[in-house]
C-alpha cells in the first residue's frame, strides 16, 4: 500500500475543518503529527479549537518519547492522585507516565488536574523537560546493529515474519498486532527481543549508529527519505544482499 493513500486526516470531524481546502495552513502538521504516531485516530475527534489539557499534552509526550506501550501498560493501575475520578480508565497510563518521566507532576495539592489547559509558558518549560528525555533517549547507542549475536537475530527475524499478513495503517498504535507503519513494527519486534527503540523511523535514525551500506549485517535497520526531502520518513529490517 503506497502512503499517499493514506495521507489524509482521519477524525470524525475532518471534513468540518479541513474539506473544501479549509484551514489548509494546518493540515499538514496534523498529518505529520499522525505520520509520527503523535495523535491517536479511533475514528475520535481532533476538536483542533479546543484548549490542550493537561492530560492530552501528556498523552502526545508520550507517544512522542516512545513510551506509549509503557502507558499502555498502565492503564489498569491504581492512581494516586487525589482528582483521579477525573481521569479515565483509558489515559489513566499516560498520567502515570507522565508523572514517572517528569513531564507532568502533581499540583501542590495532590491533584493532576487533567482538563486544565496549559499556558504558553507551562507549555515551553513541558517541551524542555521532554527535549532534554528525548536526548537521553536517543543517545543510548545499544542498538540498530546487531553483530555477533546471532540467536538474537534469527529471534529478531522470527518475530518480524510472524507478524505477516498484518494490515498496514499510517500512525498505527505502537502496542498493536493487527496494524502496523514502518517504525511501530520495528519498535514491536525489536521490543519483543528486550531492545528499545524510539517511536519513529526519523528518531530511531537518529538514535542509531550509522554505518556503511558494505557493513550491513540481518537484523540492522536500513532508512529512507522516500520524498528526497533529506528528511528520513521510512525504515526496513535489513535481511539480506540478493546476488
Amino acid at each position: 500500500m503506497q502512503k499517499s493513500l493514506v495521507l489524509r486526516v482521519d477524525f470524525a470531524d475532518a471534513d468540518h475543518y479541513f474539506g473544501k481546502e479549509r484551514n489548509r495552513w494546518a493540515k499538514g502538521y496534523v498529518l505529520v503529527a499522525i505520520e509520527e504516531g503523535l495523535l491517536n485516530k479511533n475514528g475520535e475527534r481532533l476538536d483542533p479549537n479546543e484548549p490542550a489539557g493537561r492530560l492530552w499534552v501528556a498523552s502526545v509526550l508520550i507517544r512522542v518519547l516512545g513510551y506509549e506501550e509503557e502507558a499502555q501498560k498502565q492503564m489498569s493501575t491504581d492512581i494516586t492522585f487525589k482528582d483521579k475520578e477525573a481521569i479515565s480508565k483509558e489515559a489513566a497510563g499516560y498520567a502515570i507516565a507522565a508523572e514517572k518521566y517528569g513531564i507532568f507532576s502533581g499540583t501542590s495539592n495532590g491533584e493532576f488536574q487533567p482538563s486544565v489547559s496549559i499556558t504558553r509558558a507551562q507549555m515551553a518549560a513541558v517541551l524542555d523537560r521532554t527535549h532534554k528525555k528525548l536526548q537521553s533517549v536517543m543517545s543510548k547507542d545499544t542498538f540498530i546493529h546487531m553483530e555477533g549475536n546471532e540467536e538474537k537475530i534469527k529471534d529478531l527475524i522470527r518475530r518480524g515474519k510472524s507478524y505477516q499478513g498484518a494490515e498496514y495503517l499510517f500512525g498505527a498504535d505502537p502496542s498493536s498486532t493487527e496494524f502496523f507503519d514502518c517504525s511501530s513494527y520495528t519498535k514491536k519486534i525489536y521490543g519483543e527481543i528486550g531492545i528499545t527503540l524510539p517511536r519513529t523511523s526519523r528518531s530511531q535514525f537518529q538514535a542509531g549508529k550509522k554505518i556503511e551500506q558494505t557493513e550491513l549485517q540481518t537484523g540492522d535497520l536500513v532508512f529512507f527519505d522516500t520524498r528526497e526531502d533529506e528528511v528520513i520518513n521510512h525504515v526496513a529490517v535489513f535481511i539480506c544482499f540478493y546476488k
